[in-house]
């Protein structure tokens, strides 16, 4: 329960392929949708299947320039700082003189903080997106589909500042991880790749009847929720925002049991609230045991 995959019930129908007109009148449609939703028309914007990590990678492996990887200290800071050591000793030494450029989590979500950066950079808006504006100065992002936005798990969105493709290696180089080769297919109404079609059409729904105020609201009034029954002291990181973090052990094992509470099964040190997916009335009910539990052990 309030996990970060946005719960829905679809009905899917699979009659045409990612290589027919159907599936490229979609993906025309929805890429002009999502610019428009979000305001990103001056962004390239491409779909890669895999989760959002697939997304990071493929940043990494298709830049010519370096990489710094900067931020809050967290699990995913962590994480593609390890991923990076398998690229950046391949740039030639010609290019590891060039000026590396940022990249961070707008929201590290393994400890509920936000991040930003005055300076170039590119940003991993997985759990951020599109709570938090990016800067000015955002050469590109990486998202997905299944937290905030609320569609189907399996694609990452990678969007490339129109500015910005010199830094990238051209099409020519034959991988999965190209990103210049999804600009490419993108251009066609395209990818490279077998496309899980029903996704577009799913998403495309999605973003026709997408808010964003309604959205900000929405985690701002959950995020509220939580803090009228638990002291601040309860909690790590920001106390108001897409994913609030519970100390360790502060959520009795019961509690996590009945809810099923994100974190619990998975052995994870804190428990997690994600406040985008679910009603305040499904707020309200777990935070009032978990208030009535600490009550009662304070008597």
């Amino acid at each position: 329960m309030f996990g970060p995959n946005t719960y829905f019930k679809d009905k899917v129908n699979i009659n045409y392929s990612h290589r027919d007109i159907q599936f490229f009148e979609y993906y025309e449609k929805v890429q002009k949708k999502f610019k428009e939703v979000f305001n990103l028309e001056n962004y390239d914007i491409m779909f890669i299947p895999g989760s959002a990590t697939v997304g990071i990678e493929s940043l990494m492996y298709s830049l010519q320039v370096p990489l710094n990887i900067i931020g809050v200290e967290g699990t995913f800071k962590s994480r593609w700082t390890d991923m990076y050591r398998n690229y950046y000793r391949k740039l030639t030494t010609n290019q590891k003189s060039k000026d590396a450029i940022n990249l961070y989590c707008n929201y590290e979500t393994s400890v509920s903080e936000s991040f930003y950066s005055d300076e170039d950079c590119f940003i991993d808006a997985t759990s951020g997106f599109p709570y938090l504006d990016f800067p000015k100065n955002c050469r590109g992002f990486i998202t997905s589909l299944n937290k905030q936005i609320g569609s189907y798990i399996g694609l990452a969105v990678v969007g490339i500042r129109k500015d910005s493709w010199d830094l990238f290696k051209n099409d020519s180089e034959m991988s999965y991880l190209n990103l210049a080769r999804y600009k490419t297919y993108a251009d066609k109404n395209q990818g490279p790749a077998t496309f899980p079609t029903f996704i577009l059409e799913h998403l495309l729904k999605v973003l026709n009847n997408f808010n964003i105020d309604k959205l900000r609201k929405k985690i701002e009034d959950n995020s509220k929720i939580i803090l009228k029954y638990v002291d601040e002291n309860a909690l790590i990181g920001n106390k108001i925002g897409p994913c609030i973090t519970f100390k360790q052990n502060y959520i009795p094992e019961e509690i996590c049991k009945k809810y099923d509470l994100y974190g619990y099964w998975a052995h994870r040190e804190h428990i997690q609230m994600f406040t985008y997916n679910g009603s305040k009335r499904e707020y309200k009910k777990v935070m009032k045991e978990i208030y009535k539990y600490h009550n009662k052990k304070e008597q």
